[in-house]
């Protein structure tokens, strides 16, 4: 089992909710094992862009999935795919999605 770290996430709505991952979960696994809905149509397999996630503070290097699905502002802005992202240290995400916290 790795480090705990918290995932602070900022909904549209305004919402702010902490979940705790451990280092080098996946973003998505880690958003749906604690129960926060994030679109994936495609399974988490990168395809669809559905999970984009903004990474508020320091992104990692954007993959070739999302070069691809995403504009150069878009990526120098943060946005990553939830379902490619492997979390190495605390991290600030805005959710894309309208819907609320699962609270």
């Amino acid at each position: 089992m790795g480090t705990n770290l918290e995932i602070t996430i900022k909904y549209k709505n305004k919402d702010t909710q902490v979940i705790k991952a451990n280092k080098h979960d996946n973003l998505l696994h880690a958003l749906i094992k604690n129960k926060v809905y994030i679109n994936s149509p495609c399974g988490g397999n990168g395809t669809c862009g559905k999970c984009a996630v903004i990474i508020m503070d320091v992104a990692l290097s954007p993959n070739k999935q999302e070069q691809k699905l995403f504009s150069i502002s878009q990526l120098s802005e943060g946005y990553r795919l939830a379902c490619t992202y492997t979390l190495l240290h605390n991290t600030t995400i805005l959710l894309l999605t309208e819907e609320t916290s699962s609270r």
